[in-house]
């Protein structure tokens, strides 16, 4: 194997298992038996659903409502 043979099938390889890795983590996410909630969009999540005002209170809320895990 030369040298030019291996930066040629480094990346490919790489690209391979990056994408077996993310099938891998995506097919365990969906064995999980969750209750529906909203769908995150990719990269950023769900963090447009988070309150716009009043971040501090709500959060406030939501703690003395469900307490601290």
């Amino acid at each position: 194997m030369s040298l030019s043979d291996f930066w040629t099938w480094f990346p490919l390889s790489l690209s391979v298992l990056a994408v077996l890795l993310i099938e891998r983590l995506l097919a365990r996410r969906g064995s999980i038996n969750l209750p529906p909630g909203p769908f995150p969009l990719p990269i950023i999540g769900n963090v447009l659903d988070a309150p716009r005002k009043d971040f501090g209170s709500e959060c406030s809320a939501l703690v003395k409502k469900y307490g601290v895990s």
